[in-house]
């Protein structure tokens, strides 16, 4: 009988440290074939080419936007995001979109995970530094800002270009200033 129990929860023991050895395993894959994964099933085919937008360094927009009184648009992303990917491919290659942001805003986009650096407001900041300043913890977050670096409208979500077109027009002839979006999508 104690035999029987040794070999029930010798087996259980087993099935448990198969389970953990597993779990460690999946944990343990390296990161860059996890976005190699990522990657390949999340990029619809073809796209890759089609995502040319002109971003501009943060600095460069700060400094044109007070020149040309226009405002800036920061895309913070990170490269395991899905929908931050989905943003670049579907959203930022429509035209309409492109246009929207080529009249009334300077587009930025940060890697929310980089070490590189960038100016703001005077201040160096790494990528990573410049999400946390802006309290962003969530992924596609597109923040707009005046020309003083201020900010006036935050979007932490996935948006489709249809959506995106109206928001940019709404945003970039300053109509949210007197009207709500809905009112706005209604004229």
């Amino acid at each position: 009988m104690s035999m029987m129990l040794n070999s029930g929860a010798l087996k259980r023991s087993c099935g448990l440290t198969l389970a953990v050895t597993s779990l460690i395993l999946l944990a343990c894959t390296s990161e860059e074939s996890q976005e190699e994964v990522v990657s390949e099933r999340e990029v619809p085919e073809g796209s890759e080419s089609e995502f040319d937008q002109d971003w501009y360094d943060l600095e460069e927009a700060q400094q044109l936007a007070a020149d040309n009184d226009r405002r800036i648009q920061v895309f913070f992303y990170v490269d395991w995001c899905h929908y931050c990917r989905r943003m670049e491919m579907e959203t930022y290659t429509d035209e309409g979109v492109r246009e929207g942001l080529s009249s009334w805003f300077y587009p930025v986009s940060i890697n929310s995970e980089s070490s590189d650096t960038v100016k703001f407001n005077n201040t160096r900041f790494t990528e990573e530094e410049l999400a946390e300043e802006f309290g962003v913890t969530s992924f596609p977050t597109i923040v707009f800002l005046d020309p003083d670096g201020e900010e006036f409208v935050r979007e932490n979500r996935f948006i489709e270009a249809d959506s995106y077109r109206q928001m940019l027009r709404f945003l970039g002839t300053h109509a949210y200033k007197n009207q709500s979006f809905e009112e706005f999508k209604e004229n």
